[in-house]
């Protein structure tokens, strides 16, 4: 085969793509409830761009910052875990994963499920009190590798427009379970 041929067979190729792709925009929040007990849940927000490559295949990017909400009793349980008094504790995760998820349907209601996987940065400040020096800040981050199991469904209010609920299973370094309601904005081919 002669470049020519190989052009045109990969031309080819991006067309028979491009016939049924769809770029989709969400926005929405999130809760965060965790499979490890000293952590507390979190609440906060993502956004989510997903490309449509074939009928019943996307992939996407996501990004998220949640605001973890700390229990009554935190203090109690840290000092417990580590020995310490502490207060102020203000602790955040920050995702950023990338998805492939596969649509059962492709009608106005679209159940899915697929796998993200990415990176989530956890940072944390809080304050503790140590015999030696009193009230002392610390401020500290750390990466952590996840991998999530994602379930949920698209339902198109319009032909651009719609809702997007699920959960997740998010694994690996950190454990938490996640559920997300958000607003989609799609251009492209309908489906």
């Amino acid at each position: 085969m002669n470049l020519k041929k190989w052009e045109l067979l990969i031309i080819g190729v991006s067309l028979s793509f491009a016939v049924n792709a769809q770029i989709r925009v969400e926005a929405g929040s999130q809760i965060n409830a965790p499979t490890e007990s000293y952590f507390s849940c979190a609440i906060g927000g993502y956004v989510e761009a997903e490309y449509n490559f074939m009928k019943s295949l996307e992939a996407g990017l996501y990004i998220g910052a949640q605001h973890i909400l700390m229990t009554d009793d935190w203090q109690k349980q840290w000092k417990e875990s580590w020995g310490y008094s502490y207060k102020d504790a203000d602790e955040n995760l920050f995702p950023v994963k990338v998805s492939l998820l596969y649509h059962f349907s492709v009608k106005k209601f679209q159940p899915y499920a697929g796998i993200e996987t990415g990176i989530t940065k956890f940072h944390t400040v809080y304050s503790y009190y140590d015999s030696a020096y009193g009230w002392l800040t610390n401020n500290y981050s750390e990466s952590h590798f996840t991998l999530s199991a994602r379930a949920g469904f698209y339902l198109k209010m319009t032909q651009h427009a719609g809702v997007d609920l699920n959960v997740r299973y998010n694994g690996l370094d950190l454990n938490y379970l996640s559920a997300s309601a958000g607003i989609f904005f799609q251009i492209g081919n309908e489906k």
